[in-house]
């Protein structure tokens, strides 16, 4: 299958290229904050500060890579094939970016519920064999 060429080369900075090309600039800067990754710095736990907010901006400049893809390679590919108006086109856009983040979120919470169930296990069995403890235990005056 042949590359299409896209019909018009816009200038740079302009509000055209930017729309064009967004998910292509951020993935420059993903590249950017991978690169600055490198370099290992002090290990901090269980702590709140400003390095929260760069983990923030990270993930979203890797949601909004992630939605071009699915649009492009996903989404765009089956609108081609349904032949949609304009009006459903974007409602399905919407409707398929949703679909695909629904389903990362169900599968993840599976997966924290499966590594997270052994310490609500743990801690449930610890407690429960806390009720015959108490039980058996002699009653101190």
């Amino acid at each position: 299958m042949a590359f299409r060429r896209r019909n018009k080369s816009y200038p740079f900075f302009s509000q055209e290229f930017l729309i064009q090309n967004h998910a292509d600039i951020v993935f420059s800067l993903v590249i950017f904050i991978l690169i600055g990754l490198m370099f290992e710095g002090e290990v901090t736990l269980y702590q709140y500060g400003w390095r929260d907010w760069a983990t923030i901006l990270f993930y979203f400049f890797i949601t909004i890579i992630l939605h071009a893809v699915v649009q492009e390679y996903v989404l765009d590919k089956v609108n081609r094939r349904l032949h949609l108006s304009k009006s459903k086109n974007t409602k399905f856009n919407e409707s398929g970016q949703l679909c695909v983040f629904h389903l990362v979120s169900s599968m993840w919470s599976l997966y924290i519920l499966i590594t997270v169930k052994f310490f609500y296990l743990t801690q449930l069995a610890y407690w429960l064999h806390a009720l015959p403890e108490l039980y058996f235990q002699k009653v101190r005056k």
